[in-house]
């Protein structure tokens, strides 16, 4: 699962084939950067961030709308629902409310989102927060989804964080009954399955149960 090389922050760096993110300089400014591609718009499914290092970070899904050079928890309502490294969340009005715990260096971070029912939960290392629990639709941390949404960091104004996105065969952990694990692939990944799939009903019924999706250019 990979960032976007165009869809970033002026101060996040891309490296491991573009799934880690790290904020390099631009101290006193929010920086973040969406996944390479959207999120599938029905089903449920989940992938997970690793923690390299953190400061400020909140990590989730967000809109295409959702600025990269500032604070997601500035953002309207129903644009980004995201989890902060001082376990809060967002209310989606400038303010936020505890959530959770805390993540720090070394810790896995999961999401897990029903888009039929417009609901998402974390868990950080295997352990859903908040009492939440995907698999029977229980103590979502957000149930009001609706549209398309990217996988999303946004790194604070003095952090220099580092978070690596995951999916499928990388992930730590296994997805809660009933989801399935995604893969959002970097854009040679994206180009070269295209061409792969492109008139073999085959392959393209296997990226499709695997989570990849294609744009018509």
């Amino acid at each position: 699962m990979a960032f976007s090389p165009t869809d970033k922050g002026q101060y996040i760096v891309l490296s491991n084939d573009k799934y880690t993110a790290t904020k390099s300089g631009g101290a006193g400014y929010w920086s973040g950067v969406r996944g390479a591609t959207s999120l599938p718009s029905t089903g449920k499914y989940y992938f997970e961030f690793y923690i390299g290092s953190v400061l400020s970070t909140w990590l989730g899904v967000a809109k295409s709308s959702v600025s990269l050079s500032a604070s997601p928890a500035q953002s309207a309502a129903g644009l980004a629902y995201i989890y902060s490294n001082v376990a809060t969340k967002s209310n989606g009005d400038g303010t936020t409310q505890s959530y959770g715990t805390t993540f720090a260096a070394g810790d896995t971070v999961g999401v897990a989102v029903n888009a039929d029912s417009g609901s998402i939960w974390f868990s950080k290392n295997n352990t859903w927060q908040a009492g939440g629990a995907p698999d029977v639709g229980t103590n979502p941390a957000y149930s009001t989804m609706s549209g398309t949404f990217f996988p999303a960091v946004f790194v604070g104004s003095n952090g220099s964080d580092s978070i690596t996105l995951r999916g499928i065969s990388a992930n730590a952990y296994s997805p809660p009954s009933g989801f399935t694990a995604v893969d959002i692939p970097s854009g040679v990944d994206v180009f070269v399955g295209a061409l792969l799939a492109f008139g073999n009903p085959t392959v393209q019924a296997a990226h499709t149960a695997a989570g990849i999706q294609y744009m018509r250019l």
